[in-house]
């Protein structure tokens, strides 16, 4: 016995509620999984020292196009190393921070203030590869005492502890570090960074609309070809969807130019596709005649 409209009805709302649930709770998962960033302490045992410099390590922003990262040092002297003041340091300090752009070496006097320092890191990794991409990167800091009076190359023996904590909370990056190698005085931390989850799925989503877009013009066109009475108007559709795909393309988050791999995955084949259906659909519609009868 076939089912009512109604039963029909509430059959479909009791399969589309429960979907539509679970896809809103993983959504909702994924913004709270990426909000929650951890920040990362490396050689916190140096905190146990009488006298070290705690940094605080806080990557501001990624460039992928042009293999930039920018990590903000900030700097306060703990313990026996502290000045009157309580936040300046007692003893002249001097530090190396590798650096793409600008000097590597900072200064920080007796008996003022450590003043943030931001850095360039090279980021290696290709961009073409969106939405898809993986980068590298690392931040390695030394630090020593100088002593008054004696040559800079010897003051460079006198190390000072360092305790590091980091953070990467940049939107539509997933950040990552581990601490390579630690030695008093002295870290060197590996960065990897990721799109994030949701970059990574909105731009998944944005490709298969992409194709979906461009299967519909297909299906429009053999559905022509096959002798379906023609709409004029739906060559402005498939026109109008021709130049939609660009802005839809550029709605990815932080795409970069065209020639990436999401391009030759999805938006070329598009293009492609929804131009040779309009061009066939037209030339059929010429061949056939404006009543849609052949001649």
């Amino acid at each position: 016995m076939p089912l009512s409209s109604n039963r029909k009805f509430h059959y479909a709302v009791l399969v589309f509620v429960p979907v539509f649930a679970l896809a809103f709770s993983l959504v909702l998962l994924i913004f709270l999984g990426e909000k929650n960033v951890e920040v990362l302490l490396f050689s916190s045992q140096e905190a146990q020292q009488p006298a070290y410099v705690q940094v605080f390590a806080r990557v501001m922003s990624v460039d992928a196009i042009k293999g930039e990262m920018v990590v903000r040092l900030q700097f306060e002297p703990q313990g026996s190393l502290v000045g009157e003041d309580g936040v300046s340091p007692n003893q002249d300090l001097l530090m190396y921070i590798n650096s793409a752009t600008g000097k590597s070496r900072q200064d920080f006097p007796k008996d003022e203030s450590m003043t943030p320092h931001d850095t360039v890191l090279d980021l290696d990794g290709g961009f073409w590869e969106y939405p898809f991409d993986a980068h590298a990167a690392y931040l390695e800091i030394v630090l020593s005492e100088v002593q008054t009076g004696e040559q800079e190359a010897a003051a460079q023996d006198e190390a000072v502890p360092l305790a590091i904590e980091f953070l990467g909370d940049v939107g539509g990056y997933s950040i990552s570090a581990s601490e390579q190698q630690a030695e008093t005085g002295y870290s060197l931390i590996n960065i990897q960074v990721e799109r994030s989850t949701s970059v990574v799925a909105f731009a998944v989503l944005i490709m298969v609309l992409q194709w979906m877009l461009a299967l519909c013009a297909f299906g429009v066109m053999v559905v022509w070809t096959r002798g379906r009475q023609f709409e004029v108007t739906m060559f402005g559709w498939m026109g109008a969807l021709l130049f939609a795909l660009i802005p839809l393309r550029n709605a990815m988050p932080s795409v970069p130019p065209v020639g990436v791999l999401s391009d030759f995955l999805s938006f070329y084949w598009s293009l492609i596709i929804i131009s040779v259906s309009m061009v066939v659909s037209v030339t059929t519609w010429l061949w056939r005649g404006s009543a849609g009868r052949p001649k």
